[in-house]
């Protein structure tokens, strides 16, 4: 990510997505604007710094940060005022305001924002785009299947190698990144998507060699004929600056099935609803 204002890393513990993320059921879609504010890296830190290079339709570079970060809605009314979350930039072209005053934002479903014509720096998308939304999903799913605890320290992958967690959070923030903006392979409808975060029209330089191999693991999934079958489990969210260029756009992920806790309330609720009805019943008799 890119910054405006620095904001010293938070040295919290890793936040978790499934659980910090398993919030749909409060979340109102409509056209009220949320103030979202920065607060520093999530996985604890951020793992190197990385040169972003896009050559179409123009040539563009930039150099900054990759990985998660942690997002708090300090004014509601889309999610609860002061509710914490997992944002990821899908924005390269604008810098992300990092202010302690945070930015005006309005949440958009993924496939509403990647499924209707829109600008992202200077190419504007057609809804022949709609395939961004499905495999950023698709990719978000996977990756949070595999993991434990969400990027969980020592997981291990299917190279061999243990990533630590910033590493694989660098990693999907790459793969984010090769997805939204990868135009060489051309739009795609099935199969193979050519995704790579060392080539392309778009592609990565520096920062963590570790972070861009397992990004390729992770991509090279996607482009295999078995990610197309996968269960998407989890829903793609759009918090798009409702100001343009004055932030970034970012993405959210929403686990699609509630969480146990989230099931518990229900059947608590639900528990309640009955016994009040009983005694309301009880009484009337």
């Amino acid at each position: 990510m890119r910054k405006t204002t620095e904001n010293p890393a938070s040295t919290a513990r890793p936040l978790l997505v499934a659980s910090t993320l398993a919030i749909a059921g409060l979340m109102a879609q409509g056209a009220a604007a949320d103030t979202l504010k920065y607060g520093g890296a999530a996985f604890p830190n951020y793992d190197g710094s990385y040169t972003l290079r896009d050559s179409n339709p123009t040539s563009f570079s930039v150099t900054g940060n990759a990985g998660g970060f942690k997002i708090t809605d300090v004014s509601g009314p889309t999610l609860p005022a002061g509710k914490t979350f997992v944002g990821w930039c899908i924005d390269i072209y604008d810098t992300m305001y990092t202010g302690s005053s945070g930015k005006s934002y309005r949440e958009v479903n993924g496939a509403n924002f990647f499924g209707s014509a829109y600008t992202n720096g200077p190419t504007t998308y057609s809804s022949s785009t709609s395939y961004i939304n499905k495999d950023l999903e698709r990719l978000a799913s996977y990756v949070f299947d595999k993991t434990t605890s969400s990027f969980a320290a020592g997981t291990v992958w299917s190279n061999g190698h243990t990533y630590a967690s910033n590493v694989q959070s660098a990693a999907f923030q790459l793969a984010i990144w090769e997805i939204v903006d990868e135009k060489s392979g051309g739009v795609r409808t099935n199969g193979a998507a050519n995704y790579n975060v060392n080539s392309g029209d778009f592609y990565v330089t520096g920062g963590d060699s570790n972070a861009r191999t397992l990004a390729n693991l992770w991509l090279n999934w996607l482009d295999g004929s078995t990610a197309l079958n996968y269960a998407i489990d989890q829903d793609l969210q759009v918090w798009q600056q409702t100001t343009p260029h004055t932030t970034q756009n970012l993405a959210m992920f929403v686990p699609t099935v509630p969480e146990p806790e989230t099931y518990a309330m229900l059947m608590a609720g639900l528990g309640l609803m009955g016994f009040v009805a009983r005694r309301r019943k009880q009484s009337a008799g």
